[in-house]
């Protein structure tokens, strides 16, 4: 169902002589950022694990633009956690994981598989920047007779792990429905930068266009489609409180200031200028009132 996101699957085997592998996920190009929102809107990977236990294998899909290869830990107090690794995956692995966020943990058997979907609660700036500093994941046969495969996603929620027979997302209500949804239930960042408010706004704005479009078309179920005229109102305000916090981002200090207030009192200013002015000597005054002119 999302064979027009993914390459052609890849075998990869896991080195038995190993307790626990791990695979970094990391960009392979210098992707923008505007780009990278699409990818988020599918399944980063998918995997299917073939064979469990000794010699343990798995088929894996990647979207483009990505790469999954085998990279190791150099701390062992991080077995079976993922870490962060920096410049593209060529840095070390971080030897320790801060966070103490639980990772995400599934197991899988033989003919089972999961797909790794980003956090819709998390701000696209939050999840570039994860995504630019690389995943790694951890796979850990288990020893036990179930010959069940662990593999784990470490980090702060941003992304997660879904198995493949209960990843509904398809089954629920349209796709566009579903995203509209997820960005208005998003808590707003107060703090955000401006780069991160142009992301906030660039996502919004795609999602109202898409539901716009999606409410012109002929085959729109009424449910549905009153929905989203319920929806589309709320998309605007929030670009439109959106658009005046990236304004007051741009041109205003503080929020509590004039967009022309510098925080500074002009009359003072003034004062000072004038006993400059007055301790200087005529030609120093003359000089400067000649620059400022040229300027």
């Amino acid at each position: 169902m999302f064979n027009q996101y993914f390459r052609l699957p890849e075998l990869i085997s896991i080195d038995p002589e190993q307790s626990s592998s791990h695979f970094l996920l990391n960009l392979t190009d210098d992707v923008s950022d505007f780009v990278l929102m699409q990818v988020l809107r599918a399944p980063l990977i998918e995997l299917v694990v073939t064979r469990t236990g000794t010699g343990a294998e798995f088929l894996l899909r990647l979207q483009p633009g990505f790469s999954l290869f085998s990279h190791p830990v150099l701390n062992g107090d991080v077995q079976g956690r993922s870490a962060i690794a920096g410049d593209k995956g060529q840095g070390a692995i971080a030897g320790q994981v801060t966070s103490g966020h639980a990772p995400e943990h599934l197991l899988r058997g033989q003919g089972q598989g999961l797909r790794v979907y980003a956090n819709s609660t998390r701000t696209p700036a939050r999840l570039l920047e994860r995504l630019r500093r690389g995943l790694l994941i951890t796979l850990d046969p288990e020893q036990s007779e179930s010959g069940l495969l662990g593999i784990r996603l470490d980090g702060e929620g941003e992304f997660n792990l879904v198995a493949l027979e209960t990843d509904l997302r398809l089954c629920e209500e349209p796709l566009i429905l579903q995203n509209a949804k997820s960005v208005l239930a998003r808590e707003p960042d107060y703090g955000a930068s401006s780069v991160a408010l142009a992301l906030l706004i660039t996502e919004l704005e795609q999602a109202r266009l898409e539901l716009v479009a999606y409410l012109s078309g002929i085959d729109c179920h009424p449910g549905l489609a009153a929905e989203a005229m319920r929806i589309e109102p709320m998309l605007s305000q929030r670009r439109q409180w959106l658009l005046r916090q990236y304004a007051e981002s741009q041109e205003r200090p503080k929020i509590g200031t004039s967009a022309n207030d510098y925080g500074q009192n002009i009359d003072k200013l003034k004062r000072l200028l004038e006993c400059y002015e007055l301790l200087s000597t005529p030609e120093v005054n003359a000089m400067v009132l000649a620059i400022a002119e040229e300027d």
